[in-house]
């Protein structure tokens, strides 16, 4: 993902047994490497990029960590779920197994669901 002028990217370390996640700010070429256990998706959005990753728990629950341009969680979210697609705008992030979306507004509390195009709830049913 792309965001605040960093490159996210995350690729396996076979020494270590989980993923580096590398945020490259592309204006300072500095570099911050965090390790996550397991990493299955990246969402980016104009600050902040989401990482959608396998929780550390045996329940097999999953774990949305919102991060700014260094790599620093700032807000997080576990689900039960397994997020197969992620996407993010400046308020929301919204993460889609094969049954069920999770629309959670991480930020912004003051921006009304309505004004953002998005539905308050956090869990949709598909209907077939």
């Amino acid at each position: 993902g792309y965001f605040a002028h960093t490159l996210v990217f995350a690729m396996m370390k076979k020494e270590r047994n989980e993923h580096a996640v590398v945020f490259w700010d592309m204006q300072t070429d500095e570099r911050h490497t965090k390790y996550i256990r397991e990493v299955l998706k990246i969402a980016s959005s104009e600050e902040y990029c989401t990482l959608a990753t396998k929780s550390d728990d045996k329940d097999g629950s999953h774990v949305l960590i919102v991060c700014n341009a260094i790599g620093s969680p700032v807000e997080s979210k576990y689900l039960t779920l397994e997020p197969l697609q992620v996407s993010m705008t400046n308020t929301h992030v919204c993460a889609a197994s094969e049954e069920v979306i999770y629309v959670w507004q991480y930020r912004s509390a003051n921006a009304k669901p309505s004004e953002a195009g998005m539905s308050p709830a956090g869990i949709r049913r598909r209907t077939k």
